[in-house]
């Protein structure tokens, strides 16, 4: 018994070294990580050296990224070098780039912390900070030899001190640079008083980092993406002042009152730059006019014409709310009293009742304009009549005579915008509100709206549909503009930029309401093309025709065209016409921009009876030619249709319009080339075929089928909306046809042939 005792006790003992070894290994290993972790790592965040008073932070995740994806056939940062400004950063940015690929371990420490960037405006300068986090093996030493590397010989660097910590001058004729290596983290700028600021708040944590506003929309931003942007509007008030005093677009010099802080996420393109993100806001910010209104369809931008520079869109699901908050934010009561006075009326309880959704204010011509989506057409011409002196005569509708041109700033105020309004009219669903009537004419006989315009196409891919309150600017034509919402210093600066600016398609900027915080949306675009040289495209010529028998493809550039049957009256029956034969020998060509895709699609005008034809081109063009091959219209579409030409009685009242779709819209047009109302509608999912139209109970009540990318068949009305109750049966085969329908009694068989052969019923 005495020596199995023994035994276990040297057992006990082995296990008792082995598990101080276990013990000394994993004290060994954590000293190492720690140290490891250490080295690699600054003592504080480099993110809390950044100052309070900034008014732009660019954070970059994975600055070596960001730069390449700058630099890779990026046409945008290309176009932005005729900035002598832009140059010197890209030259200076490049010459850091050099002197770090000497040195993997450094250039490998840059890659793996977070580069920061802010901007701080004093009284007459914006001054700028530069902040990155290298780490503890990374001190002052190494440092200074990098800076000796990058700079000339001639270049001395001094030493100094401020609150216990070491900086460094760069100082010559043409240099002014500091920098200083606290805990770790690089800071530099061309501003001593703002290095200091920076170093002062380091050591006091009271910077940036320290305010709940910032942090709460800084952890809205996401991480896996170019960069972030945050700008805070309330420190803005450097560029409200340089807004001219009487700006028609009078909420560019009330910038510190639109939002809190904007926290975007940036994605790079090589022919844009994209943001979104949130916003958030204080209690007499701009935007809280529209808390807790319903995002709405931007439908205004089909009546402003494509003469449109810069406009302004203010979105709300609930108008009486609207117009409660706006009269809490503005402080016209007095002018509002005053006119309801004179011509007993109630201005803000008839609006209240008749305004839906939406209102425009609009830069057209070097002219401001309003326009209001009406609800109650009736109701509004009464309020607007009583405040009219006098009706001119205009062929194209009833344009009047305001007998107080304080209208607008009764109603709205002075924040948002500032127009004296002489004239009115009703177009369409809109009052439309001018100071003079060469501009009301200029809307209401527009045949292109700014949907058309190759810059508004450029910049709406980056867009969101449905929005509470937009900005945009067309940058390439905004000098009128500009000049007129702009102090003279700042329009002289965008002049000496024109060629710049002319490059860009323009900016936009939106704002939608979501749970507290408003979900933000910009894109500014270049317009690539600017600086290309393109070969000249073949231009398609089209035979014009009187009645024939044929359509003939000759080549890639020339059509002729023999053959328009009669149009379908009944979307389901085809009748047939006689048709006479024409000399082709003798006929005249139309031409196209482009290169025409699909087929000319045969139709009649219900006034006339004349036949005419839709064509196409591959530059998103849609013509209406005559029969003597004379354009009588064309509009520029957002893509490429891929569905046939259908005509539909969409009032039911004998009069035509046009139906057809591309992969991502539905278009409607009428006979005059304008869009019917909420046309044309984005598709909430791309299709996979062309739609098929059918009238579903013989009463103009069109419906419209096609398949989805998912392979959901999807069943809208004739306005553009789903059908209730359709539950979407789903195609598991590919399908590129559209649908074709058959009729059994009431009962209505809707047939697809899918690409491998196989018919759905």
């Amino acid at each position: 018994m005495a020596k199995k005792k023994k035994t276990s006790k040297k057992s006990k003992q082995k296990n008792s070294h082995l598990f101080a070894w276990i013990l000394l290994i994993v004290l060994i290993l954590a000293l190492g990580f720690w140290g490891y972790s250490y080295l690699k790592s600054p003592i504080y965040p480099s993110q809390k050296a950044i100052p309070d008073d900034a008014f732009l932070v660019f954070e970059s995740n994975h600055p070596k990224d960001f730069w390449d994806a700058l630099n890779y056939d990026n046409q945008f940062w290309k176009g932005l070098h005729q900035s002598s400004s832009i140059a010197k950063i890209s030259k200076t940015i490049q010459q850091w780039d050099a002197v770090l690929m000497k040195d993997d371990d450094f250039w490998n420490v840059i890659e793996e912390n977070t580069f920061y960037w802010s901007l701080h405006a004093d009284k007459e300068n914006i001054q700028s900070l530069f902040i990155i986090g290298l780490n503890n093996a990374h001190q002052e030493k190494n440092v200074n030899r990098l800076m000796h590397d990058m700079m000339s010989e001639q270049v001395e660097i001094l030493k100094n001190t401020y609150l216990d910590f070491n900086y460094y001058s760069l100082v010559d004729q043409s240099t002014k640079f500091y920098y200083s290596v606290p805990y770790g983290i690089f800071i530099a700028s061309e501003s001593l008083p703002l290095l200091k600021k920076s170093l002062q708040q380091l050591q006091d944590g009271n910077g940036l980092m320290a305010q709940n506003d910032f942090k709460e929309i800084k952890a809205t931003c996401g991480k896996k993406v170019d960069a972030n942007i945050f700008i805070s509007p309330k420190k803005l008030h450097f560029l409200s002042q340089k807004m001219a005093h009487n700006a028609p677009f009078a909420v560019l010099k009330n910038l510190e009152n639109l939002a809190l802080w904007n926290g975007l996420d940036l994605y790079i393109k090589s022919d844009s730059w994209s943001l979104n993100g949130y916003s958030s806001i204080a209690d007499a910010d701009i935007l809280v006019l529209f808390q807790a209104q319903q995002p709405v369809a931007n439908q205004g931008l089909y009546i402003l014409p494509q003469e449109t520079s810069a406009w302004m869109q203010m979105g709300f699901s609930d108008p009486s709310q609207f117009f409660d908050n706006l009269q809490k934010y503005q402080s016209k009561s007095n002018v509002l009293n005053a006119i309801n006075q004179k011509f007993n009326i109630s201005l803000i309880d008839d609006f209240k009742s008749c305004i839906d959704q939406e209102i425009y204010f609009a830069w057209v011509n070097n002219a401001p304009v309003l326009l209001m989506h009406l609800f109650d057409i009736e109701r509004a011409t009464t309020t607007m009549l009583k405040l009219s002196d006098k009706k001119i005569d205009y062929h194209s509708g009833d344009i009047l005579r305001l007998n107080s041109m304080e209208f607008c700033n009764a109603v709205f105020g002075d924040n948002l915008f500032s127009i004296r309004p002489s004239y009115w009219s009703i177009f369409g669903e809109y009052l439309v509100l001018t100071e003079t009537t060469s501009t009301m004419k200029t809307v209401v006989e527009s045949q292109h709206n700014i949907t058309e315009t190759k810059q508004y196409q450029a910049m709406t891919e980056n867009m969101v549909d449905h929005s509470n309150f937009s900005f945009c600017c067309n940058l390439s034509q905004g000098e009128g503009f500009i000049r007129k919402n702009s102090a003279k210093k700042l329009f002289q600066s965008y002049k000496n930029q024109k060629d710049l600016v002319q490059d860009f398609n323009g900016f936009c900027i939106q704002f939608s309401a979501s749970s507290g915080l408003f979900y933000t949306n910009a894109i500014l675009s270049y317009d690539v093309e600017a600086k290309m040289e393109l070969p000249p495209e073949p231009i398609t010529e089209i035979t014009s025709i009187i009645d024939s028998t044929e359509v003939i493809q000759n080549s890639d550039s020339e059509v002729v065209v023999s053959s328009i049957n009669e149009p379908d009256v009944d979307l389901e029956q085809q009748q047939e016409i006689s048709s006479t034969s024409t000399d082709l020998n003798n006929h005249q060509l139309t031409k196209l921009q482009g290169t025409m895709i699909l087929k000319p699609y045969p139709i009649e005008d219900h006034t006339t009876k004349d036949k005419k034809l839709v064509v196409f081109d591959n530059k998103s063009n849609m013509y209406l030619i005559d029969q003597n091959g004379t354009i009588i219209w064309s509009k520029i579409l957002h893509d490429n249709p891929i569905s046939d030409v259908y005509q539909v009685d969409y009032y039911a009242n004998g009069k035509i319009q046009y139906l057809f779709s591309s992969k991502n819209y539905l278009y409607m047009i009428d006979r005059k080339g304008n869009w019917v109302s909420g046309y044309p509608k984005k598709l909430s999912e791309s299709a996979q075929n062309p739609i098929f139209v059918f009238d579903y109970q013989q009463k103009k009540d069109y419906r419209i089928v096609f398949v989805d990318q998912k392979g959901n068949i999807q069943h809208y009305t004739k306005e553009g909306k789903m059908v209730g109750g359709w539950e979407k049966p789903v195609l598991n085969h590919k399908i590129s046809s559209a649908a074709t329908i058959c009729r059994s009694g009431n009962e209505l068989w809707l047939i697809f042939q899918m690409d491998n052969g196989k018919v759905l019923i």
